[in-house]
């Protein structure tokens, strides 16, 4: 966990330098923290190291970050969705942090590196949407 700040920030940088406005950055930073921690927290437990790597790809559209680990294979995309309608004190403990993952970026896939290893892809929308074609008639 010790790097987590400087794997968030060399995330965040990427939006910074291809122009992602304080939202999309602060959403980038929130899914890579996420994601990261779920790896640190639950794909290493019990291992004494483990390793991550973050690429980022930007376009003046979108900015893709690929999180890459060699934890268990894990897919994110089984979980069930979190109680978010019951009080803190009812509500079963766990799946907010992947729940927010999916609901601030744009796209969010896992891919599994063979039996084990993790690809996790997320990509926001960080400059203006194309608009649609004006009607003809």
């Amino acid at each position: 966990m010790e790097h987590l700040p400087d794997l968030v920030e060399f995330a965040t940088q990427g939006g910074r330098e291809s122009g992602a406005d304080a939202e999309a950055l602060h959403d980038i930073r929130l899914a890579v923290s996420e994601v990261c921690t779920n790896v640190v927290e639950h794909g290493y437990t019990g291992e004494p190291r483990g390793s991550i790597a973050i690429e980022t790809t930007a376009t003046a559209e979108r900015l893709v970050v690929r999180i890459e680990d060699d934890a268990p294979v894990f897919d994110p995309s089984i979980l069930s969705p979190p109680d978010t309608e019951s009080d803190g004190e009812r509500r079963e403990p766990g799946n907010l942090g992947w729940h927010l993952v999916y609901a601030v970026m744009d796209e969010v896939r896992h891919e599994p590196r063979g039996e084990r290893g993790n690809v996790v892809i997320l990509a926001k929308r960080i400059g203006p949407a194309l608009a649609p074609a004006p009607e003809t008639g």
